[in-house]
């Protein structure tokens, strides 16, 4: 969710290949992309198991969230990118609520 073009630029080939895996897994995947990542998102809606939707300009977030299971990853994608992992089933859960209501407000 919020995933910023800075993001994309460092991990793009790492990205690919993950979701392969992922789509060879059976997996389904909705993500949020912030407006400025539209190219990398226009490639991402033509992979199977995948939804992908645009943050409005004024609402993009220079952090990255992933949710899954129970856990949720932030990311701070800057020049040594940091992180922090957080295994925690309500915390998951807010986290899912809360991008329901970014999914609901993005653009297709």
């Amino acid at each position: 969710m919020g995933v910023p073009k800075i993001a994309n630029e460092k991990f793009e080939a790492y990205l690919i290949e993950w979701n392969k895996k992922r789509i060879k897994q059976g997996i389904n995947m909705k993500i949020v992309y912030n407006n400025e990542s539209r190219k990398y998102g226009i490639k991402r809606e033509k992979m199977k198991l995948t939804e992908v939707r645009y943050m409005k300009k004024e609402q993009e977030t220079p952090v990255w969230i992933d949710i899954f299971k129970d856990y949720v990853i932030t990311i701070n994608v800057q020049e040594e990118p940091i992180c922090f992992l957080i295994k925690n089933k309500e915390t998951a859960e807010t986290y899912r609520k809360y991008f329901q209501i970014i999914w609901k407000i993005s653009e297709k």
